[in-house]
């Protein structure tokens, strides 16, 4: 009786999220968040409820390609996970969290689950002399009440528009973001070469990008030709194509 009431509350309020979502997610949308500004590479952490959904179709490893092609794409660097189980994630890379809870009814054959995608950025605490990572920006939860049969498919949507929605507000965030002009600096400019890229990032672009654009100045590396660049371990930009 508990799970059918617990079943109940959690479909109407996939109801009233699925109305609410289009409202608030263009709100968010128009909002520019500092702290997506810059960012060149981020973990990809996901956090899946401990649940037998990877039984019912739903791949783990699968959903984190989606995400990360999505990030590549844009321009957006991966991070890998430390090799050692015991070493911790860099605090100075941000991470894109995905949280989801998965509660599965067997008679009923339904799936209840919650989703959120989340930027955790570094945080320094002066007085305490700490720090750790925050969230920063937060995505509208997903809430929804799905057949079992339909479950992954209904998972991988959510997560790739929550995704797309991440990558709607980094974009707007750094649309006007212009990197300091210093005339008396001897800084690599774009005028200088063909190809651009960052000396924190594997990624190089077209000077004309606007992924360049957010690149700082003391960071900027250039080069002449697409080979030059891929012979210093870059590769090419998925956005601009260079």
């Amino acid at each position: 009786m508990k799970a059918l009431k617990y079943l109940f509350v959690l479909a109407v309020a996939a109801a009233i999220s699925s109305n609410l979502f289009a409202q608030g997610n263009s709100l968010l949308l128009k909002y520019i968040n500092p702290a997506l500004i810059g960012i060149e590479k981020v973990y990809v952490v996901i956090k899946p409820d401990d649940t037998d959904s990877d039984e019912d179709g739903l791949v783990w490893s699968q959903l984190r390609k989606e995400i990360e092609n999505k990030l590549v794409s844009a321009g957006i660097e991966i991070v890998p996970e430390p090799e050692k189980k015991n070493q911790k994630r860099d605090r100075n890379i941000p991470e894109l969290r995905v949280s989801m809870e998965m509660l599965k009814f067997t008679q009923s054959k339904i799936y209840v689950f919650s989703l959120q995608l989340s930027l955790a950025t570094k945080v320094y605490l002066k007085e305490q002399n700490v720090s750790f990572k925050a969230e920063a920006w937060k995505a509208i939860p997903t809430i929804q009440a799905v057949p079992i049969d339909n479950m992954p498919p209904k998972v991988t949507y959510a997560v790739i528009e929550q995704t797309e929605n991440f990558l709607q507000a980094y974009k707007l965030a750094n649309l006007n973001t212009t990197p300091p002009k210093d005339p008396n600096n001897n800084l690599v400019t774009t005028t200088e070469y063909r190809y651009i890229a960052s000396k924190n990032s594997k990624i190089f672009h077209k000077v004309n990008c606007s992924w360049a654009e957010n690149i700082a100045p003391k960071n900027r590396t250039g080069y002449n030709d697409s080979e030059q660049a891929k012979q210093d371990g870059k590769r090419p930009c998925k956005a601009c194509k260079p």
